[in-house]
């Protein structure tokens, strides 16, 4: 009759208990609240109220919770903490001094929350500007920028007597090492051992001081491993010896994508507590770029830059919404090679370049920066304020672990954007395979003069980028392969631009027979092309850059005709008669060229028959 047993079970596990269990006892439902004073209760309830109070009101309805503002928050551990704080001040719970200091209570429960806080705190203030939350955020900035993991160890090491137990959260996963530890702390992983008695075991030994360690780190993955902590917390109580000078610190490695998924339902009572969001790197994003909600002045900070991992993926990614569409189905298969090549050179750094005069991935950094710096699309497109994307955006919020990864996801997807803008401009614009085709140049002196058309066409294009393409998914890219020269298809339009004005004056001057259309031509395309005057003067003077210009134009007209021969053979038929000079040949193209599709039309049933070789060699026979 003296023997009393009393259980207790989780409400969440009712279900799974046997009836016959259930049926032996008296069940009565206790939560937290039944078990404290009414003065507990009632500043419990103003700091949960002032807790609501600091999550806005205008966001997600999972994130950002409690939870994510202070690492340890539940309801339970709330109503520990004011119990912890009445008696660590030593004030009487039922005389009227417990009222008089009710709000040192609540100032130090807040202080003692605002070590378990990480940056999202800070972060979710900084959207709902006054004095108070300015307050509280240079609170946080006090508190954190003087706390740093090694420090917190160096501290705790100097007292040589009692070491205390102490909890650290962090974003720090498990596999990361931490780095530089004394030589009289330990670290060691739950998940290494295998059962509860090899873990006591261990304890055991580390307070009979067997060795010089000092203090154990017991590193925990708080969601996978979250159903070992109450057996964790009950060893560690049962072998803790008071007179030892060692002593264990539990690390518990959370995920900012799981917080919303985890109860905090061990509390672990008097024992300290520290939100350190790096157990490595002891750096926080400053006040006045928390205070600025532009993605341009953020990214411009030389800290904010980005590495060459992340640049090199960003550039994977982008390559991969750049959609092509070639006019012959055999060219289908050279796409994912040429893409892999230009990846390729995007991830080459200058040591490995042949020639410094042009390099891919420079430009790429160079131009990037200079976009940024000059176009502000803050008020045309999704990236106003980045501290509200931090806190919004589903995919960041899903994939990242913690706050700098997501603050790292963050800064790169505007990075991505303006790459994507300039990657897309450059596929548009031909500047990519005039680059190959530059570098493969032997002369230097031509190399040299096409580098320079290539910069300033460069230069000349972006000041009339397309920003749309920004607020795109992918873009389709009309492909055209070897082409040689920079803005290919602009002269290209520049060129039908000229025929249908050739064609309108002639419409209107039929009767006019001293009309020189050659003449006209010629003159409209010096004065109107990408390249420039001088450029063009080497067109009708070199035989080189004749074929660098042409072999482009009558590849354009190839793929707009829908004829299925090569530019090389094209560029033969319309050259190879030496005896015809270049004014013969560019009239034949610019003037006459519905004649010249015809003849390449005739040719092309011809490769039902023959092959572009044979046909090459005999036109060669019947000019020699």
């Amino acid at each position: 009759d003296d023997f009393y047993c009393v259980v207790f079970i989780h409400k969440r596990d009712l279900d799974k208990c046997d009836p016959p269990f259930l049926n032996r006892f008296e069940k009565h439902l206790i939560d937290i609240e039944t078990l404290i004073h009414p003065r507990h209760r009632s500043v419990t309830n103003d700091l949960h109220i002032w807790l609501e109070t600091l999550l806005p009101k205008n966001l997600g309805k999972h994130f950002p919770l409690l939870q994510h503002l202070f690492v340890d928050y539940s309801q339970d551990q709330i109503c520990n903490l004011v119990i912890e704080t009445f008696e660590q001040l030593k004030i009487p719970i039922d005389n009227e001094e417990a009222d008089k200091r009710r709000q040192n209570v609540i100032d130090q429960c807040q202080a003692k929350l605002l070590r378990t806080s990480s940056f999202d705190l800070p972060l979710v203030l900084s959207l709902q500007q006054s004095s108070e939350n300015q307050k509280l955020i240079d609170q946080y900035y006090d508190v954190h920028e003087s706390i740093s993991f090694a420090k917190l160890i160096e501290q705790s090491l100097e007292n040589h007597t009692n070491l205390i137990p102490r909890i650290i959260y962090t974003y720090t996963q498990t596999f990361h090492m931490i780095d530089v530890l004394p030589n009289v702390v330990e670290e060691i992983k739950l998940s290494t051992f295998n059962t509860e008695l090899e873990l006591t075991n261990t304890i055991k030994r580390h307070y009979q001081a067997l060795t010089n360690i000092r203090l154990l780190l017991i590193r925990v993955d708080y969601h996978s491993e979250h159903k070992h902590i109450l057996s964790l917390k009950h060893v560690l109580l049962n072998e803790h010896v008071h007179t030892s000078n060692q002593s264990v610190w539990l690390i518990f490695h959370l995920q900012r994508n799981l917080l919303n998924q985890i109860t905090n339902d061990v509390l672990f009572s008097n024992w300290p507590a520290n939100m350190i969001d790096d157990l490595n790197i002891h750096s926080f994003i400053p006040k006045n770029i928390l205070e600025n909600p532009s993605y341009r002045d953020l990214v411009l900070q030389p800290q904010y830059s980005l590495n060459e991992c992340t640049f090199d993926d960003l550039a994977d990614r982008c390559l991969s919404k750049l959609r092509y569409t070639v006019s012959h189905k055999n060219d289908e298969r050279l796409i994912n090679t040429r893409r892999h090549r230009i990846f390729q050179q995007i991830i080459q750094h200058t040591d490995n370049l042949r020639s410094k005069e042009l390099h891919l991935r420079s430009i790429l950094e160079e131009n990037i920066i200079m976009l940024i710096q000059k176009i502000d699309v803050s008020g045309t497109t999704r990236f106003t304020d980045w501290r509200l994307d931090l806190l919004t955006n589903g995919k960041t919020i899903a994939g990242s672990r913690s706050f700098y990864d997501a603050f790292q996801a963050t800064i790169s997807s505007f990075h991505e954007t303006y790459l994507f803008l300039l990657l897309a401009h450059f596929e548009e614009h031909n500047f990519i395979d005039s680059y190959n085709f530059i570098s493969s140049v032997n002369d230097k002196n031509v190399q040299e003069y096409l580098s320079k058309l290539w910069k300033q066409c460069l230069t000349k294009t972006l000041e009339n980028i397309d920003l749309t393409i920004m607020n795109r998914d992918i873009i389709e890219i009309q492909l055209s392969f070897d082409l040689k020269l920079p803005c290919a298809t602009v002269e290209y339009e520049n060129i039908r631009n000229i025929r249908e004005k050739l064609c309108q004056l002639e419409d209107d001057d039929n009767n006019n027979e001293t009309f020189d259309h050659f003449n006209f031509v010629i003159n409209q395309i010096k004065t109107t092309s990408v390249y420039g005057e001088h450029f063009m003067e080497l067109v009708f003077s070199d035989a080189q850059f004749f074929e660098f210009y042409f072999h482009d134009q009558i590849a354009l007209h190839l793929i707009e005709t829908n004829i299925h021969l090569s530019p090389k053979f094209a560029f033969d038929l319309l050259a190879s008669n030496s005896t015809r000079s270049f004014e013969q040949n560019v009239r034949l193209f610019l003037v006459q060229y519905v004649e010249f599709t015809e003849i390449l039309r005739l040719f092309e049933i011809g490769l039902q028959l023959i092959n572009e070789e044979e046909i090459r060699n005999e036109i060669q026979k019947q000019l020699i």
